[in-house]
C-alpha cells in the first residue's frame, strides 16, 4: 500500500489522495482545531486525524468520524503501523548528521583551550609536555561549567568520577571539550522529550515552526497559534544562536520550553497562601 484515497464531495478526485510517505502522524480524539470547533455532538473517542505535507509542503490534515470509537481506533492503530513500517531505517551516519548543529553549539559551549603554566615551563631533554591540563580543564571548573547549562552538581560529579577511573595518571583529573558534550548529552537528554520531538519533526533533530505549530496544536491543546508566536518561543528558550537565526527548535530548546512555567500545570495564582 503506497496510498489512501476517498470519493470527495468538493475535492478534484486527484486531490483526495494521500501518498503513505506524506503521512506524518495519525491522531485519535479532537485534535484539530476543526475538530474542536465543529464536532461538538460526537464522541472524541470515534474522532481521528490524519496529519500529512501536502503538495505546497505545509501541514494539512483530514478531519474523519467514524461509526464507533472501536473503528476509529482500527483505523488509528492500522494506519499508525502502515507509516511507522515506511522508508528505510536510519543508520548510524543519519544519527550523526541529525546532530550536527547541536554538536556545533556544544562544541563552542564547552570549548577548552587551557594550559597550565606546567606546561609552558622550559622542559629537559628527556621530558614531555604535561598532557593532563593540555586543551582540558579541571574537575571544579567542569562541574562549575556544566551547572551553568542546567546540570546539577551531583549528578556531574558523579559523571565525571565515571571518567576518571578511565583515565590513565597522567591524563586524571582534566576533561577534554568532548568529554564534557558526551556529558551533558548523556545527563540532559531525556529519552521521552526526544521522541517526541522526533515524531514531530521531519526526520530532523529540531522543530521547525510548522512542527512547533503541529506539536501546540496536538499536544497543548492550543489554538490559533501563528509564525510569530513560534518564533518568539524560540527566541525565548533555544539556547543556540544557530538555530535561533533558522527558526529551529533543537532538543535543549525544546525541553527547556517543556521544563518552564509555561508547561506547569500548577496554577501559579496559588503559589501563595
Amino acid at each position: 500500500l503506497t496510498a489512501i484515497s476517498w470519493h470527495p464531495t468538493a475535492k478534484k478526485p486527484s486531490k483526495a489522495t494521500i501518498t503513505i510517505d506524506s503521512i506524518k502522524e495519525v491522531r485519535l480524539g479532537k485534535t484539530t482545531e476543526r475538530l474542536r470547533e465543529y464536532t461538538q455532538q460526537y464522541q472524541n473517542e470515534s474522532l481521528f486525524s490524519i496529519i500529512y505535507i501536502n503538495e505546497n509542503n505545509d501541514y494539512a490534515s483530514v478531519d474523519l468520524v467514524a461509526s464507533s470509537a472501536d473503528e476509529a481506533d482500527i483505523w488509528v492503530t492500522g494506519l499508525s503501523c502502515l507509516i511507522a513500517g515506511h522508508g528505510s531505517p536510519l543508520t548510524s551516519a543519519d544519527l550523526d548528521d541529525r546532530q550536527q548543529m547541536r554538536n556545533r553549539w556544544l562544541r563552542d559551549v564547552f570549548a577548552v583551550g587551557l594550559t597550565s603554566s606546567a606546561s609552558g615551563e622550559q622542559m629537559g631533554h628527556n621530558e614531555f609536555p604535561i598532557l593532563s591540563a593540555k586543551d582540558s580543564i579541571d574537575e571544579d571548573e567542569a562541574v562549575r561549567l556544566l551547572s551553568d547549562y542546567g546540570i546539577s552538581e551531583d549528578n556531574a560529579k558523579i559523571r565525571l568520577q565515571e571518567i576518571q577511573t578511565r583515565k590513565s595518571e597522567d591524563v586524571r583529573g582534566f576533561f577534554s571539550t568532548d568529554e564534557l558534550i558526551n556529558v551533558f548529552k548523556k545527563l540532559s537528554t531525556r529519552p521521552e522529550i526526544y521522541h517526541l520531538l522526533v515524531r514531530y519533526s521531519q526526520n530532523q533533530d529540531f522543530l521547525s515552526i510548522q512542527d512547533l505549530t503541529l506539536f501546540l496544536e496536538a499536544e497543548q491543546g492550543m489554538s490559533k497559534i501563528t509564525s510569530e508566536k513560534c518564533k518568539k518561543m524560540i527566541e525565548e528558550f533555544e539556547p543556540s544562536t544557530e538555530a535561533k537565526l533558522l527558526g529551529h527548535l533543537g532538543i535543549d530548546g525544546f525541553t527547556n520550553y517543556l521544563l518552564s512555567s509555561e508547561c506547569d500545570i500548577f496554577n501559579p495564582n496559588n503559589r501563595s497562601i
